[in-house]
């Protein structure tokens, strides 16, 4: 029998069920999300979409080029592509790599600036400076691995080959140190950094969300009150000669309430023809405070998500390489001493732990975002057919006046707000 036949044996049929299933979800997740931002139009395509493409083809690269070349040696043990497979395999790994944690870099650095500081991420985040800075990336991981190029060869034990380092125990350890400082403690650092600062920021900004000093002087000066329903419903009683103008609950101002100018807390009289209803500052001011709790109160959610999301992307990022790299880390520092911890059973699932990362990345940082799960659907979702020329057969919709009273929607109120001049709250 030779030493590099495969030998069946349940060990190696679950590894290679595992490292296939690894390369079938990663195939699919990747190529799903560059085929989803292809398929948007140039001008649809945002910043982030431009890193996260390039995330996936990342993450494309690496699995095409690592998981078939590493089930291969698990199953015979031995290396069958050749001394030039061997020095190109032992390069691209750790450019796919680089080039993958990098990115996730990039995107931190993007998320900080957006969400810290706005103003500057206006001025230098365009879709051109992406492209360069993508191209940077992909120069960077081609450039830090060159050594590996002059390190990796085919070494002959016995009667067959593997693919290993031939300059020594400590040439081997000072390269390992080297990788984990590029590959992973650099950008690490900055994902926990800068990822950090914006939970900050975000948390900063969720604790201030409460009433300004004016806001507080004027619910003081308001009276005790019932439920804003309870008020709203006697105001609408004592205003019989309201208008209604529609069926829908409109304001004036696109983004907020306008309230009298007041002079020591007391309003003016406004000139609206709603003056008896909003002529006090009760009336504005609950308006006002209805529409701004509910505002902050999807604020604070969409900030807490922000928070929960950043830390699952640092925590998926730690879980899945930190442990791959102290293990060879150790591994390079025992064979300085002469001494041997190689556990095959223990290799095999770090480095399939680190597979999962590439499967990971198009979940945390695409379909866990609902405006890119729209865009895949509606990428896999089939185009409807154009209605056909001859609409005599197609069921009309029935009268308003025919349907029974009811099912009609309950008519609201729309409020036109016009006055003097008055304060944006």
């Amino acid at each position: 029998m030779r030493e590099c036949s495969v030998i069946i044996s349940p060990y190696t049929v679950m590894i290679s069920a595992v490292f296939i299933l690894c390369l079938i979800l990663s195939l699919l997740g990747n190529a799903i999300v560059i085929l989803t931002i292809l398929g948007k139009s140039h001008r649809s395509r945002s910043i982030t979409n431009f890193y996260l493409l390039n995330l996936a083809f990342a993450d494309l690269l690496r699995s095409i080029i690592c998981i078939p070349s590493t089930l291969l040696g698990e199953l015979t043990h031995c290396w069958l592509l050749g001394a030039a497979m061997c020095k190109i395999v032992a390069f691209l790994q750790p450019v796919g790599v680089c080039a993958s944690a990098y990115t996730l870099a990039v995107i931190a650095i993007e998320r900080y600036y957006a969400i810290c500081r706005p103003l500057e991420s206006r001025k230098w985040q365009t879709k051109k400076r992406a492209l360069i800075t993508i191209s940077l990336v992909w120069c960077f991981s081609f450039s830090a691995n060159l050594t590996s190029l002059f390190l990796y060869d085919t070494v002959p034990i016995g009667n067959k080959f593997t693919c290993d380092s031939t300059k020594g125990p400590l040439v081997d350890f000072i390269y390992q140190l080297y990788l984990t400082f590029t590959l992973l403690f650099v950008p690490l650092a900055l994902m926990v950094g800068l990822y950090g600062n914006v939970i900050i920021t975000l948390n900063t900004a969720i604790n201030s969300d409460h009433p300004t000093v004016e806001q507080q002087m004027i619910e003081k000066t308001l009276p005790s009150r019932a439920s804003f329903s309870d008020w709203f419903v006697s105001a609408v009683q004592r205003v019989p000669s309201m208008k209604v103008v529609s069926k829908t609950f409109q304001f004036k101002e696109k983004n907020s309430l306008s309230i009298p100018q007041t002079t020591g807390l007391s309003a003016r009289p406004s000139r609206s023809s709603f003056s008896s209803f909003f002529s006090t500052p009760r009336g504005s001011f609950d308006a006002t405070m209805l529409l701004r709790s509910t505002n902050q109160e999807k604020i604070l959610i969409a900030k807490k998500k922000v928070t929960r999301m950043l830390i699952t992307l640092v925590i998926v990022f730690a879980f899945c390489w930190v442990p791959s790299y102290m293990y060879w880390l150790l591994l390079r520092m025992a064979d300085l001493a002469a001494t041997s911890l190689w556990n095959p059973g223990l290799n095999s699932s770090l480095t399939i732990l680190t597979y999962v990362s590439s499967l990971a990345n198009p979940i945390t940082y695409c379909f866990m975002n609902k405006s890119f799960r729209s865009s895949v659907l509606a990428y896999c979702r089939p185009k409807p057919k154009r209605p056909l020329a001859r609409c005599s057969a197609m069921p009309t919709r029935k009268s308003p006046s025919k349907e029974s009273p009811t099912h009609l929607p309950i008519p609201m109120i729309k409020i036109d707000l016009v006055m003097d001049s008055s304060v944006h709250i």
